[in-house]
């Protein structure tokens, strides 16, 4: 039942934890679901900012990788590295502001096993798990995720070279087309590179755009992403949760019609159920 959201980018500063902190709001507001955030980026932990709560920097990924490195994770270590976050229904791992390697380029060449064990344990726990990745496609972070995740929310830009680039990583199977939900973020529709264009360029199945909005933009450079509770806003990145019911295989046609058509509160029952 439990699905793994990874949400990346080319480069830094796309807006993936902008995307990915108000998917997540969305998600919270519109079902039952348990959601576990994990900040891989090292560098900046932007998503820690934008979601913690009173975050305790000392117990991040890159603490917990290290012990996993060394011993099994039970229950009482994932405890002291899952913090509340400032969303209802919303645990997080946070990033490592201070370690500039994560863990996880050390773990993944070498035993992958430690971390497919680490992640069936927040399957275990969580409906969602939704991943912070740092950008860029030759981390050892990002090459693992894309081959667990169910969903790869890959944040575009409206940029030919970009684009081309992605285009030969997709047709060399680094990243599964069939995972790949694209989203242009501030989508310009008076440039000649529109969203149909790039969908059919790309041979994928949806691109989302999301046009320019200050208030997300102010919002996000001033950390207080979180306090935007408008609706509209939200609603933008409706088609994405849509998207990931669509591709929930456990729920029958019916259940996933009625989940579009209203609220998303589904997803309690089923866990109770499988």
């Amino acid at each position: 039942m439990s699905k793994i959201i990874s949400v990346w980018s080319y480069k830094d500063g796309w807006g993936s934890s902008t995307i990915l902190s108000l998917l997540t709001k969305l998600i919270s507001s519109e079902t039952d679901s348990k959601i576990l955030c994990i900040d891989m980026q090292s560098r900046y932990s932007t998503l820690s900012s934008y979601i913690g709560d009173d975050i305790k920097e000392e117990t991040n990924i890159d603490g917990l990788l290290s012990i996993a490195e060394v011993k099994p994770i039970d229950d009482n270590i994932l405890k002291h590295y899952i913090q509340k976050s400032s969303i209802r229904n919303v645990n997080l791992i946070a990033g490592s502001r201070i370690s500039k390697s994560n863990s996880l380029e050390r773990i993944v060449p070498s035993d992958k096993n430690i971390l497919d064990n680490l992640v069936n344990k927040f399957k275990e726990k969580y409906d969602f798990i939704i991943i912070d990745l740092p950008s860029g496609v030759d981390n050892q972070t990002s090459k693992y995720f894309f081959g667990v995740s169910d969903f790869i929310i890959s944040v575009l830009n409206q940029d030919r070279i970009h684009l081309t680039n992605l285009s030969g990583d997709i047709n060399n199977n680094r990243i599964n087309k069939e995972k790949l939900i694209g989203v242009l973020n501030y989508y310009d529709d008076s440039l000649s590179l529109t969203d149909s264009f790039i969908k059919k360029e790309l041979s994928i199945k949806i691109i989302i755009a999301l046009p320019y909005l200050s208030k997300i933009k102010e919002t996000a450079n001033e950390d207080i992403l979180i306090d935007i509770n408008d609706k509209d806003i939200l609603d933008y990145f409706k088609p994405i949760l849509m998207k990931i019911i669509d591709n929930f295989d456990e729920l029958p046609k019916e259940s996933k019609d009625k989940a579009k058509k209203s609220k998303f509160n589904i997803f309690k029952k089923l866990r109770n159920q499988i």
